[in-house]
């Protein structure tokens, strides 16, 4: 690990001196930086082995460096750290980062968490080209985007759906081998959806849940409607595929 490009985003410049000098200690190449919207930039031709994001930044936040990273480089670890509180950890999780740590960042528990994610990264990832029809049942745009991109590359073929009746009629006319469903969908939501694809289309189709809704409450309900597994937002490309794979290798 030791080596890899690392961009620390923080508009504080006595935390950003501070988190810098401390990775480069550890041995990594480090790229200080208080403005957004150059990460993006640069990213574009020259992306980092990781991103250090704080969220509240002037002009173009951290919330929006990770959505827009995230759409253009789906595997970049991007750690986000924030005084805002865990509630904000957590909106950072939804919108695409792969971790949150807490201000004022302990040293030893950030250095831990670099590790781990280049960790992750140099696991092998099993892409079989593989037949099979996926519906992706998401009505954000950007989610959608990502999903597809993913299934793209494992093979499959995806039908990408944002409304209920959409969704009905592509069951109808080209039936799916997998649906991937978000449970947060306007009119027909992902427990409507389930529930009449199980009940009154009598669907076996395996249907995996993908939502940042991860409460047991929540997957509770879903399994109850007919769900068949359920993954929490965002999704890790290799954990992800390899469950489509074992859900397609087996019935409901």
């Amino acid at each position: 690990m030791i080596g890899k490009h690392i961009v620390v985003l923080e508009d504080n410049l006595a935390t950003l001196n501070m988190v810098s000098r401390m990775l480069e200690s550890a041995g990594y190449r480090v790229t200080p930086t208080a403005d957004g919207e150059t990460v993006i930039k640069e990213a574009r031709t020259d992306p980092p082995d990781l991103l250090v994001c704080d969220l509240a930044m002037p002009g173009v936040d951290g919330f929006d460096v990770i959505r827009q990273l995230r759409m253009s480089h789906p595997q970049l670890p991007i750690i986000a750290v924030s005084g805002l509180g865990a509630d904000k950890g957590r909106v950072a999780i939804d919108t695409g980062a792969s971790a949150f740590l807490e201000k004022p960042v302990d040293e030893d528990r950030l250095l831990e968490e670099i590790e781990r994610q280049f960790r992750r990264l140099e696991k092998p990832v099993t892409e079989k080209k593989v037949s099979g029809h996926v519906m992706i049942y998401e009505d954000d745009p950007m989610t959608q985007r990502l999903l597809r991109k993913i299934l793209e590359s494992g093979g499959y073929r995806v039908t990408g759906i944002e409304a209920g009746a959409a969704a009905f009629g592509v069951v109808e006319d080209d039936p799916p081998d997998l649906i991937v469903c978000d449970l947060e969908v306007p009119g027909v939501d992902g427990f409507q959806l389930v529930s009449v694809l199980r009940e009154e289309y009598e669907l076996e189709t395996p249907v995996l849940i993908v939502s940042g809704h991860t409460n047991k409450e929540a997957q509770a309900e879903a399994f109850s409607a007919g769900a068949t597994a359920f993954m929490g937002k965002p999704v890790k490309k290799e954990d992800f595929l390899a469950e489509v794979a074992r859900l397609l290798g087996h019935g409901r």
